[in-house]
């Protein structure tokens, strides 16, 4: 960029509550325990009933692998319909066009929304590979799932804890730091690492003169950071963010509950603005 100063300006929030659902949840899937993959084999066997007859005789004719992929991104709205201009249903075959699966958006069924920190709905984007192989015998397309649909929670045990005791330690913090102070330390830790490795590029080369980015991830009982997701405006600020996240290194020490070591999870929205 020419004569261009780019300021990086970042609001970190960390919070503990049990509210956050960070993405959508299809029908039947509340009461799954992961929740992404219950969306995922819903999306295909959405897919797999709904893709016409001709459809799929066109990817069994013209596709040159055995196994096949249909990308879906879908941008839900805060009442849960799925919103078609910000939406779509993609495959790498040359004779098929990408509207000619424009039709399924249409018939998705509505959702229950993601919810924002303040527990209030909101928009939100969700991507989802769609997989099947062609049976070249009885010439049909058949769906490839997940080796888990549906996995219930067999006890109400606490996986991650909300309200420990000790916050994680990261290097360059003190271990004898009160709970906020741990927290705060965090805090400008991770603020400092992401201001150091966003590329700020990005939302020059992608006309964002602003943006935010919601991050939710945890960190486990060995310090490590793990289910991660993030919501933005534009897939390349998710895949850069992610990128930058995964450059942090472990907590040195885990979150502590009653002396034991515990997952706790961590919230936070990144404003990202180009001066």
């Amino acid at each position: 960029m020419k004569n261009t100063i780019i300021l990086l300006t970042l609001t970190l929030v960390i919070t503990y509550t049990q509210k956050i659902n960070a993405q959508v949840t299809y029908p039947d899937c509340e009461k799954a325990k992961d929740l992404n993959k219950c969306y995922d084999n819903k999306i295909l066997a959405f897919t797999d009933s709904l893709l016409t007859k001709t459809i799929k005789e066109k990817i069994i004719r013209f596709s040159k692998k055995d196994t096949i992929q249909i990308y879906s991104r879908i941008n839900f709205l805060k009442t849960g319909e799925a919103t078609k201009s910000l939406s779509e249903f993609t495959i790498s075959i040359d004779s098929i066009d990408h509207s000619e699966l424009d039709y399924l958006i249409g018939k998705l069924p509505i959702v229950s929304p993601a919810l924002n920190y303040d527990d209030e709905p909101m928009d939100y984007t969700m991507r989802a590979p769609i997989n099947f192989k062609i049976d070249r015998l009885t010439q049909e397309l058949v769906p490839i799932k997940e080796h888990e649909t549906i996995e219930y929670e067999k006890s109400p045990a606490k996986i991650v804890v909300n309200d420990p005791d000790q916050f994680p330690i990261y290097e360059g913090c003190d271990n004898n730091l009160t709970l906020i102070e741990a927290k705060k330390c965090v805090q400008t830790i991770i603020s400092k690492h992401i201001g150091d490795n966003f590329n700020m590029q990005i939302l020059n080369d992608n006309g964002i003169p602003s943006s935010k980015v919601f991050i939710l991830f945890k960190v486990n009982k060995e310090g490590e950071i793990i289910d991660f997701k993030s919501r933005g405006p534009h897939p390349a600020l998710d895949i850069e963010i992610t990128r930058v996240i995964k450059l942090l290194p472990k907590f040195i020490k885990p979150a502590m509950k009653d002396g034991e070591a515990v997952s706790v999870p961590f919230g936070m929205a990144v404003n990202l603005q180009l001066n």
